[in-house]
């Protein structure tokens, strides 16, 4: 099944025409394993949601709150110990 193309897709951000806008020794894309690479992974996964439809939207939006619901609870789990401990309770 081919991906569908969306109007304002323009051309593809890589091969020959990509790399002649960059500097001179840059790679195309950065290595996966550094943080540059592991955002534009992040980046590709949220266009590639955003595009999707279906059950494939719902598997990325269920995934995206599977991995950020832990995080807002650490978060307000260390704001409410934090004031506990300023307020004194």
């Amino acid at each position: 099944m081919q991906p569908e193309r969306w109007p304002d897709d323009g051309p593809a951000v890589t091969g020959e025409p990509y790399v002649a806008f960059l500097p001179p020794g840059t790679a195309a894309r950065p290595s996966p394993y550094s943080v540059e690479g592991y955002l534009n992974g992040i980046g590709d996964f949220a266009i590639g949601a955003a595009r999707a439809r279906g059950w494939r939207r719902l598997v990325a939006k269920v995934l995206v709150i599977a991995l950020l619901l832990p995080v807002l609870i650490a978060c307000l789990q260390g704001v409410l110990t934090l004031a506990r401990m300023l307020l004194g309770g």
